[in-house]
């Protein structure tokens, strides 16, 4: 059997880093310099190889788990020694799941597991936690629902979530009221955000990748351009745009199909009738907040539905899921 390691956490750093070799263990425990003999399921504290202190499990005769503290240099030391023990590194999608999460009963278990570790909003988690028992008892010549699929897959990776819109209606405000910070600068000036900021932000349960852009006019400032070149072409990837408007600003110099079209500036006389002239989503007030546990829930269902959530059927959450029989192997 060959011996290889594969890392479980992301490789950005963290606090806890988890390496996971299958194969001869042996030859782990000897490279990081641990003496004697482990007792398996039982996790201790141990020095690796003087690159760090960190946790040792031996989980089977075939599977060791090492957890050091998660710093970026703390893996390569340790990557490095693994590969001079000639213990190959892998890619967890090159991996078996099954060999990555022994604990798991059966393959759909397993794929579930693996899935959680890079699930990014919290709607994921009781959903993927049903879909073992669901594939199981699926119905004979069951097919996933290909736009399902690609919406509550959005609960994995975060969907591209753009707003956009004329100068100085608000689009920095808005920004930093869903993210709960100041990441944008906000001011009654055009031009003011002359490049684009983006977080990571839970909107009703769905982490979504959030950029603020430029107001988008003609100027003569080059990093105020090169920004807006960049905006087009995050609109051309977005999964949900935003176009944030609000009385008395004139339109945006671009016109882009939104998803939601959002009036602002719900605190001043007439904005809630205009908005109705306009023919947006909701009216809101950045400034305020009157308004944002609307826009909340439309970009929500924008991504992923409340008929998606509820359905019964299994997701496909997994692409290796597509090929699923009812064999022996998969339970």
């Amino acid at each position: 059997m060959k011996t290889t390691a594969t890392w479980l956490t992301a490789s950005s750093s963290g606090a806890i880093a988890i390496l996971q070799i299958r194969g001869e263990c042996n030859l782990a425990l000897k490279a990081l310099g641990i003496a004697g003999p482990l007792r398996p399921g039982i996790p201790c504290r141990r020095d690796l190889g003087g690159i760090d202190e960190g946790i040792v499990s031996l989980l089977d005769q075939d599977t060791l788990i090492v957890m050091p503290h998660g710093g970026i240099r703390v893996r390569q030391l340790l990557q490095e020694t693994m590969e001079q023990a000639g213990i190959n590194l892998s890619e967890p999608d090159t991996v078996d799941p099954r060999s990555l999460h022994p604990e798991a009963g059966d393959r759909y278990e397993a794929l579930m597991l693996e899935t959680l570790t890079r699930a990014a909003s919290p709607l994921a988690i009781d959903l993927l936690v049903q879909q073992p028992e669901r594939w199981r008892s699926r119905h004979s010549g069951f097919t996933p629902d290909p736009g399902r699929t690609r919406r509550l897959n959005r609960l994995i990776t975060p969907p591209l979530v753009v707003i956009t819109g004329a100068p100085n209606v608000g689009k920095s405000t808005l920004m930093n009221r869903l993210v709960g910070r100041t990441v944008s600068i906000e001011a009654d000036l055009e031009g003011t955000t002359r490049d684009y900021t983006r977080g990571l932000v839970d909107l009703g349960g769905v982490v979504v990748d959030l950029v603020d852009t430029p107001g988008r006019r003609v100027s003569s400032d080059h990093v105020e351009q090169e920004a807006i070149l960049i905006s087009d072409e995050l609109l051309e990837q977005a999964e949900c745009i935003i176009e944030l408007m609000a009385p008395a600003t004139r339109p945006a110099s671009r016109q882009v199909t939104a998803s939601l079209a959002v009036m602002n500036k719900s605190d001043l006389d007439g904005t809630e009738q205009l908005a109705r002239q306009q023919g947006c989503g909701c009216c809101i007030s950045a400034a305020t907040g009157d308004g944002i546990e609307e826009l909340v829930l439309l970009v929500r269902n924008e991504l992923v539905t409340d008929d998606d959530l509820e359905c019964g059927d299994p997701w496909l959450f997994d692409p290796a899921l597509e090929s699923a029989g009812r064999s022996e192997t998969d339970r």
